[in-house]
């Protein structure tokens, strides 16, 4: 007789995540007292890009073993009440789900085991379909661009960036006569040569030109003595 479903939740380790289950567990008739009914642990194996096939699903101590199908589902039969091991080989590598309680006649369904490895795969970081920028690597399912470079958006960008300065969209905007340069702790800002700031107000910019005002010849606040000019930045 053919177990009936029932769903527990399984938690999982190794290489793999299990997805999908609910919390609740769904029992099927109770066995007359005394009798004992074969149960059966069943799943399917799935990936980013679908469903799975040909994955080996072991119970470790015993003989029983399946493949996955077309559809990336399995089923382990004629299993005596317990908790078991169950492993998994794909790809070339083996990895453990979890220990499986099965119940007197019932089937245990395992839900969804997403065999994508989330936690390193570029295209698939953290979650199915999340592509890291070029350049950038999956760690513990974060992308991390190299040194001295932040992800903003869908691409890796230096942190010296004007657009971008020591974080995503915090931009060094340009004011007149000023050269914007990110900094080590934030903006910075040069005044182009010949210029200075001598009001203090950024959004002017450099409004004085110290190479040429007798109130601000070469520095702010330098007057030039009566009848002399200022001649790239000196009194004459």
């Amino acid at each position: 007789m053919r177990p009936r479903p029932a769903r527990i939740v399984v938690s999982t380790a190794g290489l793999l995540v299990l997805a999908g289950l609910g919390a609740a567990t769904i029992s099927a008739a109770d066995p007359r007292p005394g009798q004992v009914n074969a149960g059966a642990i069943g799943g399917r194996f799935i990936s980013c890009s679908g469903a799975v096939a040909g994955v080996r699903v072991s119970i470790e101590g015993r003989a029983h073993s399946a493949l996955s199908g077309p559809t990336g589902a399995f089923e382990l039969n004629d299993l005596p009440p317990g908790t078991f091991v169950v492993t998994v080989e794909a790809q070339g590598e083996r990895a453990t789900i979890a220990r499986v309680q099965v119940l007197s006649g019932q089937m245990t369904d395992v839900g969804e085991i997403n065999l994508t490895d989330r936690g390193t795969d570029a295209k698939h970081c953290g979650m199915c379909g999340k592509r890291c920028p070029p350049g950038a690597s999956c760690v513990y399912g974060v992308c991390i661009c190299p040194d001295e470079a932040i992800v903003c958006g869908d691409t890796c960008t230096a942190l010296a960036d004007l657009e971008h300065c020591l974080a995503c969209w915090n931009r060094c905007a340009a004011f007149p006569s000023m050269i914007p340069q990110c900094g080590e702790k934030d903006c910075l800002f040069q005044c182009v040569d010949g210029t200075a700031d001598c009001d203090g107000r950024r959004l002017n910019g450099c409004e004085t030109r110290i190479d040429s005002d007798a109130r601000n010849c070469g520095a702010c606040g330098h007057v030039c003595a009566p009848g002399q000019r200022c001649v790239e930045s000196r009194c004459q």
